[in-house]
């Protein structure tokens, strides 16, 4: 202790040094600091730091934390397990400081260890501290209980990278957080409550409440009754009468039982406020008293009513009049007003609202039941405060010609006091059981209800706005924006230009400022121009875009269509962009078993188009068990809008992808983030999004081979809707003569199959295929009669004349789980020879084979191409070794799904292929270039040289249509060093599909700047295409011009995230197409 004392006393005598000049240094002296510029935050983190890379990605990261401070009033966030969504963050709060940051050297000298130097530099003020002083929030994991034993579930339902289809088919265990969990996104301040019911819990060891005692509730002793409970109870708790004794020591608590206690014998139930409308009685005493009298429904007709001890409303048909409807304020323009202008105002204001990463938040009021003030007894005060907490009859009545006191109400169908709703109440049907959704009521009861409250308010509405006022026709709109503020404004005021030409009193003609008449938005449009009006008289000058977004938010509301009217959703999608979005709406009619579609027979009423319809019946990812339905023929819409509803946009309808054996018009789903979603398509293109359904499987690609069972079923359920999209889609503000159709996979040779047909003269204009078309070995079926007789047999079946009469009578079923098994490929026999249920020429809708009928898209635009290593995801189930980074691949391997491949050209075509295969590997090929090479064969075989084909037989037969040829070459994301594919994996099969419909946008968290991009290209090239039939031109710009194919030039886009002048490429691949095309069909053994 002696030498530290001795050393301490050196530091003091040596030189300090303040400042990082040295002539400021004066020993043994104090010294003027001049500070430093530099200003610093300090984070007083809660653990023991080991990694500081770790460390800061627990704080979101610097560009997190700069947001944050950027934000006076928000809270740091703190995650333990950043990538966990289950994880509650822990916050920091935020102070002044006025803090140093100090650079300490300290030097000593060799001979004498005594003899120390501390120099200190001054690197930096601390001007904002953040501190996490509150306690972390529980934390729940994601884990599967069974058996004894928990298993981690964060694999299974977490998404940290782009998966393909299977991943979100695959089956989960259902998990369910606990309801804190569900309801609080992040940690609050807790404010204990000093309670001594709840020390009282904690002594007897009462562990039930999962949150803590801090947040638990203030016992009222209230019964609590579900719909379903078998009996009621008589009589009320003990607890609950020793509460109310306890605090009913004032002559006003016990008029307020007494009255209480006459309400409930002259009528069994009431709601709260209806209560509280004819007691005066304080809020906290109400809790207490209720209970003494009546139990309090949960749920049922009559959820959230106090309901009389003794009383079953289920039993009692007259106790329909005291039902509860749950009614809200409609808040769009055709019910007379927007969120801008709501006659009734929030209860709670979301400007006042503290979100709780935010520490604005004012302290807890501490209060006691026995502290109320009191109407009665002496007061030190010269004038007694009379305290009145009585609500107004409005608060539980609804009268016609009244607005409600907020915009949501609960009401009892008794205090409707408006005739011609009681008539509605009154009408008795056959209603013998008390159901828990509509109680005693006929069903549709409560919905009428709504829309005639509604359509009273909205009368009261139109009464209570001033007329508008009446112009001189001829006079020009003054403009908003007044060259001089000084000047008073008259809005009669005619404007005269100093050219008085023709040209322009035409202008003035257009310009006339009248308020609209028989508009279908009428009642948004006659609000839009009083308002506009209204701003000129008091000459308040504003833009008009400023109200346009709050005042006439564009939406179609219903629209008409050949089988009905119907009503989508209306969304916001930006400032001044909004979206209808339309789901499940039947293009066609319930489909007879192996049939053609028909026509929808129509509907009554309005369709409520919000909710995806089932997808057609199909084998699970499994092949164990089925879903779906063959009620399944329906399509979605995305329709865009700016500050005015859209007219004429270009249409783009999508068609799935799956083997044509799997799919659905909405795809795959991960946290309602379904797949195939046309938003940002839609909004980022100026688009309209189509997706339909189509049948699949043994039910949409059975055939016979003959006039029996014909099949391709589902490519004519594709051509329904296109019909329907043609016929129809100018309602929904699209040009029907300016259509699109575009699909990957087995939807990409759909598109391609409805190009050649001829039945689709005229019905759209342009065509997409992302990696399929119909020269593809997978997408035509050569032999459709083993395939129906090995159905046929499975499901017990005769194989002759009797077939066709039996297949249609068997179990929907029965005949999906019929279908070829997809058995695991090997490199002798390639998984996708088993997709065997496909298209067929039937000689209707493909009269003869597709090579020869290209004439019949010589009109029509046509986009192709396929990703640059589509064959990974086949190739790597046929060579297991190839995904494998811990496993060669045999050069035999190769050898043998080339020979699979080359089958029909025998030995001689092997050697061939094999020798241009591996034409660049010399005498001792790596790894690397083995797999790569057994990639590429399987991508050139099922893919690349099919599209190839198609595009050069679509230019060489075209006339005015168009033709554009790529290769999308993006590195796949899950290729890397710590992920589960090689460094080398290029874009794999259906990696195109998170870039086209904007996934990067959707979830950015999953994706980078990179990704975000690409897709922003895809998009751009996509709807420029749709638009114009060039991907060039539109109304999104490109980062590289994509020339036209051509038959002579050939060229084609190399797609990726960073495109330059190089991204065009010519004759793709040449000598592998060459092979298949021309070098392999020619030699004799495939003649045979």
């Amino acid at each position: 202790m002696a030498d530290l004392r001795e050393l301490k006393m050196d530091f003091t005598l040596k030189e300090l040094t303040l400042s990082c000049h040295e002539d400021a240094d004066i020993p043994g002296s104090s010294s003027s600091v001049e500070l430093k510029d530099k200003k610093l935050v300090c984070v007083e983190y809660p653990a023991v730091v080991t990694s500081a890379d770790k460390m800061l990605e627990t704080l979101g990261g610097e560009k997190a934390v700069s947001k944050t401070f950027a934000h006076p009033n928000r809270r740091l966030e703190l995650r333990y397990r950043p990538q966990d969504p289950f994880c509650h963050p822990l916050c920091g709060n935020r102070f002044p400081s006025s803090n140093l940051v100090l650079r300490v050297r300290r030097r000593v000298r060799k001979k004498d260890p005594k003899d120390a130097e501390i120099h200190m530099d001054i690197l930096g003020v601390i001007g904002t501290t953040y501190k996490f002083q509150g306690m972390a929030d529980f934390q729940c994991l994601a884990v599967h209980s069974e058996g004894g034993k928990d298993t981690s579930l964060y694999d299974k339902i977490i998404l940290r990278k782009s998966e393909n289809q299977e991943f979100f088919e695959k089956p989960v265990p259902l998990f369910l957080p606990p309801a804190i969990f569900s309801r609080l996104d992040c940690p609050v301040d807790y404010y204990y409550r000093p309670d001594v019911y709840q020390k009282s819990l904690h002594e007897f060891g009462n562990n039930r409440n999962f949150i803590g005692l801090n947040r638990a509730r203030r016992p009222h002793n209230a019964i609590f009754v579900s719909f379903t409970e078998p009996t009621v109870p008589t009589e009320c708790l003990e607890a609950a009468k020793a509460n109310w004794a306890r605090i009913s020591v004032k002559e006003s608590d016990r008029q307020a039982e007494e009255q209480l206690r006459k309400m409930f014998e002259s009528r069994p139930i009431w709601s709260r406020n209806a209560v509280k409308a004819n007691i005066n009685i304080h809020p906290d005493k109400l809790k207490l008293l209720l209970p003494v009298f009546a139990y309090y429904m949960v749920t049922g007709p009559w959820r959230s009513l106090w309901v009389k001890l003794g009383y079953d409303p289920r039993k009692d048909r007259d106790a329909k009049q005291y039902q509860l409807l749950d009614f809200r304020i409609r808040c769009s323009t055709k019910h007379g007003y927007s969120i801008a202008d709501m006659p009734v105002k929030a209860k709670r204001s979301a400007l006042n609202y503290s979100l709780p990463i935010t520490f604005n938040k004012s302290g807890p009021q501490a209060a006691s039941v026995m502290e109320l003030p009191a109407k009665e007894g002496p007061s030190i005060s010269r004038d007694p405060v009379q305290v009145s907490y009585q609500l107004k009859e409005a608060s539980y009545i609804f009268r016609e010609g009244m607005l409600p006191p907020h915009r949501q109400m609960f009401y009892q169908l008794c205090d409707l006091d408006v005739e011609s709703i009681k008539q509605v109440i009154e009408q008795k049907g056959d209603e013998q059981v008390c159901d828990e959704r509509d109680g005693w009521c006929r069903l549709g009861t409560t919905d009428n209800l709504r829309d005639m409250i509604s359509a009273m308010i909205k009368k009261v509405i139109r009464a209570q706005k001033p007329a508008l006022p009446v112009f001189p026709k001829k006079r020009r709109r003054i403009s908003l924006i007044s060259k001089d503020p000084g000047r008073d404004l008259d809005p009669e005021e005619e404007v005269q230009d100093d050219d008085d030409k023709e040209d322009e009193e035409e202008e003035d003609e257009d310009d006339e400022f009248l308020p609209s008449e028989g508009s279908e938005n009428e009642m948004e449009t006659e609000i839009l121009d009083y308002i506009v009006v209204m701003m000129v008289k008091l000459g308040i000058l504003v833009a008009v875009a400023v109200f346009l977004e709050t005042v006439s938010a564009a939406s179609l509301g219903v629209v008409y269509t050949e089988g009905g009217m119907v009503e989508g959703k209306s969304i916001r999608v930006g400032l001044f962009r909004r979206m209808d979005v339309f789901k499940g709406i039947p293009f066609a009619d319930i489909p007879g078993r192996f049939e053609k579609p028909k026509r929808h027979p129509g509907w009554d009423g309005v369709l409520k188009a919000t909710e995806y319809r089932q997808r057609c019946i199909q084998v699970n990812l499994l092949m164990s068990d089925t879903r779906g339905s063959e009620d399944c023929l329906y399509l979605n819409i995305w329709v865009p809008h700016g500050s005015k509803v859209s007219t004429d946009l270009p249409v783009m309808v999508w068609i799935y992808g799956g083997g044509f054996l799997t799919g659905g018009s909405m795809g795959a789903n991960f946290l309602d983030n379904y797949l195939y979603n046309g938003q940002e398509i839609a909004d980022r293109g100026n688009v309209i999004v189509v997706t339909l359904g189509y049948r699949v499987g043994t039910m949409g690609f059975l055939s016979t081979g003959d006039s029996d069972l014909p099949g391709n079923y589902g490519l004519w359920d594709q051509h329904a809707a296109i019909g329907w999209v043609k016929r129809n889609i100018r309602s929904f503000g699209g040009d029907p003569d300016n259509i699109t159709i575009f699909g990957e996979s087995a939807g990409a040779a759909s598109v391609s199959f409805q190009t050649l047909t001829p039945h689709n003269k005229g019905l759209f204009k342009r065509a997409i295929s992302q990696s399929g078309v119909a020269f593809c070995p997978w997408a035509l079926n050569r032999n459709p009669r083993k395939v129906a007789e090995e159905v046929a047999e499975a499901v017990g079946c005769p194989t002759d004349d009797r077939m066709e009469a039996c297949l249609k009578s068997t179990d929907a079923v029965a005949l999906t789980m019929a279908a070829p098994i997809i058995a695991p490929g090997s490199p002798d026999y390639p998984g996708v020879k088993n997709l065997s249920l496909s298209p067929v020429v039937d000689g209707d809708f493909l009269p003869d084979q597709p090579g020869n009928l290209f004439h019949n898209a010589a009109e029509i635009d046509y986009l192709a191409g396929v990703n640059n290593m589509d064959g990974y995801l086949f190739t790597s189930k046929d060579i297991p070794s190839l995904g494998d980074k811990n496993q060669d691949t045999l050069v035999e391997d190769i050898k043998r799904l080339l020979a699979a491949y080359t089958k029909e050209t025998g030995q001689a075509g092997l050697e061939i292929a094999f020798a241009e295969y591996s034409s660049n590997w010399g005498s001792t090929p790596t790894q690397n270039t083995i797999k790569t090479a057994a990639v590429d064969i399987g991508t050139d075989y099922l893919f690349l040289v099919p599209t190839q084909t198609a595009i050069v037989q679509h230019a060489a037969n075209a006339k005015s249509g168009r033709t554009y040829s790529y290769l999308l070459s993006e590195p796949s994301l899950l290729a890397g060093p710590g992920k589960p594919y090689h460094d080398w994996v290029g874009a794999d099969h259906a990696d195109d599909l998170q870039y086209v419909f904007g996934k990067p946008f959707t979830t950015p968290k999953a994706y980078g700047g990179r990704q975000r991009d690409l897709s922003g290209y895809i998009i751009a090239y996509w709807t420029n295409f749709a638009r114009t039939g060039n991907p060039n031109k539109g109304n999104l710009k490109v980062p590289v011009t994509w020339p036209e194919f051509t038959s002579t030039g050939q060229q084609f886009l190399d797609i990726n995230a960073k495109m330059n002048a190089s991204s065009i490429g010519q004759e793709m691949r040449q000598r592998f197409v060459h092979l298949w095309t021309s070098t392999l069909p020619s030699l004799p053994s495939h003649a045979q």
